[in-house]
Parts: structure tokens; sequence; C-alpha cells
């Protein structure tokens, strides 16, 4: 029995770190429907770069914020510089999102090796915990995830949902010439959706 909420607890965790990552992707494609197949790209970069500035800078907590930073300015780039030009082309931004992706796996590749990079988890993460009602220790580092997971969820919702951008993005995805019209940016709002996706992709890389 142990063995087995053992096992549904590493699949929730594991879980939670696949949901930090899709949900940036589902963000931009589900409201933008924009095809960024270099989401898996961005998500391996935030990650070298979040060790990167760990290691110079002994605080893993940097190092989630460099991921996340960075990421969110690389996928607002690319929405200014690339997939602002080919809205409505699903074709053509399959294809240039893996050329995308297969130059920076490249470029990755040739800066870091095929080496595997190992963080230094924070004291107040490291160790086990009991877990009364079940009766077995777990990892703190893990339930640290599933808890930032849900917490991102909550904050993704609350975001679309409840407040004036969540609800231009909507309005924009829905009829983009009647919110133009009222004077906003729309141009802006995706920028804005864009970074926010490949943020999350980053910190989940962290």
């Amino acid at each position: 029995m142990k063995l087995f909420l053992l096992t549904i607890l590493n699949s929730l965790t594991l879980a939670g770190l696949y949901f930090l990552v899709a949900s940036g992707f589902s963000l931009v494609f589900g409201l933008m429907r924009s095809v960024n197949l270099a989401h898996g790209a961005l998500y391996l970069l935030g990650g070298y770069i979040g060790w990167e500035v760990a290691e110079f800078s002994g605080s893993w907590l940097n190092g989630i914020a460099a991921g996340a930073v960075s990421m969110a300015l690389c996928g607002a780039f690319l929405q200014l510089c690339v997939f602002r030009f080919l809205e409505g082309q699903e074709l053509r931004q399959t294809l240039v999102s893996i050329g995308l992706s297969i130059i920076v796996a490249d470029v990755m590749l040739a800066t870091w090796g095929g080496q595997a990079y190992q963080f230094e988890v924070p004291d107040f993460l490291w160790g086990s915990v009991k877990i009364p009602l079940l009766g077995l220790k777990y990892p703190i580092y893990r339930l640290f995830v599933l808890a930032a997971a849900v917490l991102a969820g909550i904050l993704l919702w609350l975001l679309l949902n409840r407040t004036r951008l969540g609800k231009m993005i909507r309005a924009g995805v829905d009829d983009r010439t009647m919110l133009e019209a009222t004077g906003v940016d729309i141009q802006k709002i995706f920028v804005v959706v864009f970074a926010l996706g490949a943020g999350l992709a980053g910190l989940a890389g962290v």
C-alpha cells in the first residue's frame, strides 16, 4: 500500500511539473491560436539559464527568477519579431517554430553539451516530511513543485476570468476588430500573453 501511495504522489508531482510547461503552451495556443512548437526549447533554455545564474549567484531563487524572466523576454521578442507577422498562418507558424527550436537546441548543445546539470536545492526544501494520513515520508521539494503548480493554475484562472487584462485577452481572441475599435492595442495584449506563456516554460525548466 505504501508503494502504491508513493507512486500516486510521484505521479501527481510530475503532473504538476508538466502542467507548468503545458499551461504556458495552452495559454498561447488556446487564446491566440499561435502554434509555437519552440515552446519546449524555451523550457530547456530557461533551465540552463537558471542553472547558470544559480551557480554564479549561489541562490536557487535567483535561478528561478532568471529562468522565468529571460524566457518571458524571449517570448515577447518572438511575438514582436516573428509570430506577429504570421497570424492566421498555422502552417507557417508550425514550420518557423520548428526551425527555431532546432536552432536553439543546437546552440544549447554547443554551449552546455549533452550533460546533465543538478541544482542545489535550498535548505528549507531539503529533506522529507511525514504525511500523517498516509503514514509515509515524502520529499519536501516534490510537494513544493506540486503546490507551485496548483498556485500557478489558480493565478492563471484569476487572471483570465477576474481581471481587466483577462477580459481584454478573451475579447481579443473572440472579436479582435471590435476590441481594436475601442482603442485597445491588441498587439501589446498578445505580447503580454506570449511573454507569460514563455515565462511559465522558463519557470518549469528551472
